[in-house]
């Protein structure tokens, strides 16, 4: 297996929503999509929903916390979104900040 290195310049992040159950509450779950091989795992990490935010801007939050975790924070976070059956896909290229 490939060994996944944390530092990336680009990252295609699919945001999906999961719904309160008994035990936790609603969250939205970021991961990247593997290599297609599956030779990578998909990184991924959930976040509870947040109640200030509505729509885009909630799986945005989420897109941001996985950018955070898992690239190099030497750059901004400037994503581009499409949506797709009720998910989010972030296609994020971090540019150098000024």
């Amino acid at each position: 297996m490939t060994k996944q290195t944390k530092y990336e310049s680009r990252a295609a992040v699919r945001v999906r929503y999961l719904g309160a159950t008994d035990r936790r509450p609603s969250r939205l779950v970021a991961e990247d999509v593997a290599d297609g091989y599956g030779s990578l795992e998909p990184r991924r990490i959930a976040v509870e929903y947040p109640q200030d935010c509505e729509g885009v801007d909630a799986y945005a939050v989420a897109a941001e916390a996985w950018a955070e975790k898992f690239l190099n924070p030497q750059y901004e976070f400037a994503p581009t979104v499409a949506g797709f059956a009720g998910d989010y896909l972030f296609l994020i290229q971090v540019r150098d900040r000024e």
